[in-house]
């Protein structure tokens, strides 16, 4: 690494400094296949690390994984940041969601406008009837909620009536006897 310009500081950690760097990098810090001990077995022979993989830039996605997106706005956008490479930018994004948005509708067999307005009709319909359906699930569970709070209650105070009861009928009879001695005496 000397050889090849590297500045090298062996402490407690080994770490490099190539040349334009303002800080040494601790191989610690790389990963397991960095330690000083990997570097050594690699470099006898007792340790191969397959190099990984360069990753493809993800293909247009296929089925439901894919929602169509709205287009940006150039003109606001632009507003925002003016730059060539901004606008480049914004067209190329575009014509992207484009493609992509038309695929998604061939995918799904509405290659025209009739169709297209057909099938929001339905899926607007199915929405506004789904929407109907939770407001009524959502009224009968506040019904619900309030039915099992006045159960807990009973549940709570079901002995306090008990006794209440078993309490008023002990003071009527209680009652009844004092009218009978004061009617007769």
């Amino acid at each position: 690494m000397q050889e090849a310009g590297c500045e090298v500081k062996q402490g407690k950690h080994l770490a490099f400094k190539a040349p334009g760097q303002d800080r040494f990098i601790r191989l610690k810090s790389l990963g397991a296949n960095y330690t000083e001990y990997a570097i050594r077995e690699r470099i006898s022979g007792k340790r191969v690390v397959a190099p990984k993989k360069k990753s493809i830039a993800p293909s247009l996605p296929v089925g439901d994984k894919y929602k169509p997106n709205l287009l940006i706005d150039i003109q606001a956008k632009l507003q925002q940041a003016r730059s060539p490479g901004f606008e480049h930018w914004t067209q190329l994004y575009n014509l992207k969601e484009s493609a992509r948005t038309l695929i998604f509708l061939q995918e799904r067999g509405l290659d025209s406008y009739e169709a297209l307005v057909k099938i929001t009709a339905e899926v607007g319909n199915s929405y506004s009837g789904k929407t109907t359906r939770i407001k009524e699930i959502e009224a009968r569970l506040k019904d619900i909620s309030e039915l099992q709070r006045q159960i807990g209650n009973y549940g709570k105070h079901r002995e306090t009536y008990a006794e209440y009861l078993r309490l008023k009928k002990s003071s009527s009879d209680q009652f009844s006897k004092i009218q009978k001695c004061n009617a007769s005496g």
